[in-house]
């Protein structure tokens, strides 16, 4: 497997990523959300975009520690490809 080369910046930010604060453990989460602006949205779909035409797999991780310079939190996608 190879990871994917993309012109498209894969740190996407965000402004909030759901469950903040402690957690009481990561098996009984049921869900995890992303609340985004109109162009982190665009960013992330035309990142999406770029990466599905070549990747079997497509991961997406949100971070829970803000960034403190401007109250953002960091969506990074990834992706591998078969050879």
């Amino acid at each position: 497997m190879r990871k994917v080369a993309t012109t498209v910046d894969p740190n996407v930010k965000c402004k909030k990523v759901y469950p903040i604060g402690n957690t009481k453990d990561l098996k009984d989460l049921k869900t995890v959300g992303i609340k985004l602006t109109k162009d982190q949205a665009l960013h992330m779909a035309q990142l999406l975009i770029t990466v599905a035409r070549t990747a079997e797999e497509v991961d997406i991780t949100g971070f829970r520690k803000m960034i403190k310079k401007d109250g953002t939190y960091q969506v990074t996608i990834t992706s591998l490809c078969k050879d």
